[in-house]
């Protein structure tokens, strides 16, 4: 089973994700993005694996081929510890946890792949999913067994508590 969180930028998908990642009761590996600011404004974004890495995603100021309205994205990582870290995880954790499949990420055939084969897998996945109407992005959530959500400032407990259930069920 695999559920994919989609909504707006801003409306709490991370944080949703990190509350039932406290609260299940399963071994989990996986990884989450979260930005880099300054006092006034987002330079980039970093990826955190569950096992403790930290690696550069996206930045404005660090230049590389691939880019993203004003971020620059850091393939390598993507495909350097992101891509191991959720082939690690469909090895060995009860959930994968993959925060995010975005934009950024989607540029990796890599990371495309990895994703499709943990949809693929028997074991269950959370993640967010970009809203962007690409064809990846409709490939991934039209695989058997994908729960699609969309998340909205007011119905984050209902959400919340419905992952939960959904996550605790054999």
């Amino acid at each position: 089973m695999t559920i994919l969180i989609t909504g707006k930028p801003g409306v709490g998908k991370t944080t949703l994700i990190q509350k039932v990642m406290q609260k299940v009761e399963l071994s989990c590996q996986g990884f989450y993005t979260q930005e880099i600011r300054s006092t006034d404004s987002r330079l980039g974004f970093e990826i955190v694996t569950l096992d403790g890495k930290i690696a550069l995603l996206a930045h404005v100021d660090h230049l590389t081929p691939y880019r993203l309205g004003k971020y620059f994205v850091n393939m390598n990582n993507i495909n350097r510890v992101i891509v191991p870290c959720i082939e690690n995880a469909i090895e060995q954790a009860e959930l994968i946890l993959i925060d995010e499949i975005g934009k950024m990420e989607l540029l990796s055939a890599l990371f495309q792949k990895v994703v499709l084969k943990a949809v693929a897998s028997p074991k269950k996945v959370l993640g967010t999913i970009t809203m962007a109407n690409l064809p990846i992005v409709k490939k991934i959530q039209s695989q058997p067994d994908v729960i699609l959500v969309k998340l909205k400032s007011d119905n984050r407990t209902e959400i919340y508590h419905y992952i939960l259930d959904l996550l605790v069920e054999k």
